[in-house]
């Protein structure tokens, strides 16, 4: 079910949507959105993946461990996007991610894994932070405590689920199986790693910076989305209703969030009196920007192109 629920989740909300709105009326605003604007948006989202693939780096390079350059994590970034697209949420395009970094910069997988690991929990409680900032500043009263104790529950959640990981020693029993062992002993290694970005409270804390921004950034860029369609949408709408999108697009419901994100859409149009066809449409664009990146994976990855981190510095001896 982990791998099918997702493709029913989009196909069952596409098929509801599909029923509920004009599709003709779709394609037109597709059709008819601003060239100029979505212009920009392609070129803001590619900052955007810039930024990720720089914070990244800054947690994969700790203690000077190995070597990478912006251009070849975003180029890592992007061939795991492609080659983990097909499983549900995040978490397949981690675990590639986890391993062409370990294979290319000839380092431990205990401190690839828990390179991406930090990043994704400083991302997570970034988006929390940003949604709940502009809920509280900007989210309609009327339903903020609903939607604001569901951000505390979540908030909650990803930090105890930090703590048991951090603190909850993984000992291999004896007499157990071999492969069970064999986990124990990774997982108890991915927890020093993991650890041992509590020594660099400034580099936490820049990345935590950056992830903010970014999460400001993918905000922008779905407001010029929106205009690019006409519609004459404050930003100040986006700045607490599109952080609620990217975290129910994080839930394992979906394929790339397709189907939860403009069904998300379209709920808060209809409510509004909006149209419900510019709704769908917008999340769909939205999309579109992840399967071009995509897309730039793919030919990255069919290419063929050698990526190589750089060597490990004199002295030293690469990470078993």
């Amino acid at each position: 079910m982990s791998w099918w629920l997702p493709w029913i989740g989009t196909v069952g909300l596409g098929a509801f949507l599909a029923f509920r709105t004009d599709l003709a009326g779709i394609s037109r605003a597709a059709l008819g959105a601003s060239p100029v604007w979505m212009t920009l948006a392609v070129a803001l989202y590619g900052l955007d993946r810039m930024i990720a693939a720089a914070k990244w780096r800054m947690l994969f390079t700790i203690n000077g461990s190995s070597r990478m350059t912006v251009p070849r994590a975003l180029s890592i970034y992007l061939r795991a996007g492609f080659l983990g697209s097909v499983f549900p949420s995040t978490v397949g395009m981690d675990a590639i991610r986890i391993h062409l970094a370990r294979r290319e910069g000839r380092v431990s997988l205990s401190h690839s894994g828990g390179s991406v690991i930090v990043e994704r929990w400083l991302g997570v409680f970034g988006l929390i932070v940003v949604a709940g900032a502009g809920l509280g500043l900007f989210g309609p009263r009327e339903r903020w405590l609903d939607v604001g104790a569901a951000l505390l529950v979540v908030c909650a959640v990803v930090l105890l689920a930090l703590i048991f990981f951090v603190s909850t020693p993984m000992r291999a029993r004896q007499h157990s199986r071999y492969w069970i062992e064999r986990m124990l002993r990774f997982v108890g290694e991915l927890q020093k790693s993991v650890r041992a970005y509590s020594d660099q409270p400034g580099l936490l804390l820049a990345v935590f910076g950056l992830a903010l921004v970014q999460h400001g950034l993918l905000i922008v860029i779905n407001w010029i989305l929106a205009l690019a369609l006409g519609l004459s949408l404050p930003l100040t709408l986006f700045l607490w209703l599109w952080p609620l999108v990217l975290i129910a697009i994080r839930l394992p419901l979906s394929v790339l969030g397709f189907g939860v994100r403009e069904a998300l859409l379209y709920g808060y149009f209809v409510a509004g009196g909006l149209p419900p066809e510019e709704a769908v449409t917008l999340g769909l664009l939205s999309g579109a920007l992840d399967v071009l990146f995509i897309g730039l994976g793919g030919i990255l990855t069919l290419s063929g192109s050698p990526l190589r981190l750089g060597r490990v510095p004199t002295g030293e001896s690469p990470a078993p």
